[in-house]
């Protein structure tokens, strides 16, 4: 009964941000004259496509190194053409649920490389923790050197919105903490009290081994053997996402003027947009995002919006065919 009320709320909250996602698309263009920004598309400079694209699989060569290279100290090398594969079917397993796609890349190269599932998932999540990371560390850099522009986004776009949703709900949002907190103390005051029984139950131990073995995985990163190397690729992943931004810009000559730090900036902005939990690569959230970021550095809003969708759209178009790609080789690979 308790697994099916969880489903239900699973699904409840994917058709949340489905909407969500949704909504802000009609946010972004509802004022838009679409026949205005189809021509603005068909203008564009599509040489800059095709470099993205390549730096963009040069991206995800080193992401699937990177893991290889956090995998390591677990005892198990997979191979690089089967974590790219499992890479790649993950990108696109988001695209339609989101965050699934780490479960799907996980599991699929246990089955490909026989490497026990929970330890994998534990270097997924230092993954995840080292990309959350760097994220805050360009974030800062990009306050640094553009602080006049993102103060001015934030307080424009969110901070309004955000004090008014803090001010209305108050009440609710202290005693939802209030609550979270006593539940919270209550249980590890109950482990605390308990643990000796509870440490002779065979569901306690279960639980106890799983975290073991996450735990294994993500202390691997305590234990490489390629430290250069891990910290190389990371600096590497991050600087290709700049890239795969900034050179958009050069696709129109009204946007090519524009500054790296502009870049640094859309970049962030962008990468919040896609980080919310929305199908289809935070769609929506990154076109409004990214349209009203742009404005602030005298961008017409056709050629933002025009921007937000070439980037989403190529991304969008090469997990698509790339990934399902992987996914069908992955099929026939398991399918052995």
């Amino acid at each position: 009964m308790l697994q099916k009320a969880f489903n239900i709320l699973k699904k409840f909250s994917y058709l949340i941000f489905l909407f969500l996602g949704i909504g802000l698309l009609f946010l972004a263009f509802r004022n838009q004259d679409l026949s205005e920004i189809r021509d603005t598309l068909w203008r564009a400079d599509f040489k800059w496509l095709f470099i993205i694209l390549i730096i963009s699989i040069f991206n995800h060569i080193s992401r699937v190194v990177r893991w290889i290279i956090l995998i390591e100290p677990l005892g198990y090398k997979p191979k690089v053409g089967n974590a790219f594969l499992a890479l790649m079917a993950g990108y696109l397993t988001s695209y339609a649920i989101p965050r699934l796609g780490e479960v799907t890349r996980v599991l699929a190269v246990s089955k490909t490389d026989q490497i026990p599932a929970k330890p994998l998932f534990g270097t997924v999540i230092t993954e995840r923790i080292i990309d959350i990371a760097c994220l805050f560390f360009v974030l800062i850099l990009a306050i640094l050197v553009e602080f006049d522009t993102l103060s001015a986004f934030y307080f424009k776009e969110i901070h309004t919105e955000l004090s008014a949703v803090m001010q209305e709900k108050a009440n609710a949002l202290q005693t939802i903490a209030i609550v979270l907190a006593l539940v919270g103390l209550s249980g590890l005051l109950l482990i605390f009290v308990y643990w000796k029984q509870l440490s002779q139950q065979g569901w306690f131990i279960k639980i106890t081994q799983f975290v073991q073995q996450i735990w294994l995985g993500i202390s691997s990163v305590f234990r490489l053997k390629k430290n250069g190397w891990f910290f190389a690729h990371t600096l590497f992943i991050w600087i290709t996402y700049f890239f795969m931004t900034y050179l958009w810009f050069f696709s129109f000559e009204e946007t090519s003027h524009l500054s790296w730090q502009a870049g640094l900036s859309m970049m962030v902005i962008g990468s919040f947009g896609r980080s919310l939990p929305i199908q289809g690569g935070g769609m929506g959230a990154y076109h409004y995002l990214f349209q009203q970021g742009i404005l602030l550095y005298g961008v017409s809003s056709v050629y933002g919006a025009t921007l937000a969708i070439m980037i989403h759209g190529l991304q969008t178009l090469h997990y698509l065919f790339v990934g399902g790609f992987c996914i069908l080789l992955l099929s026939r690979k398991l399918g052995k």
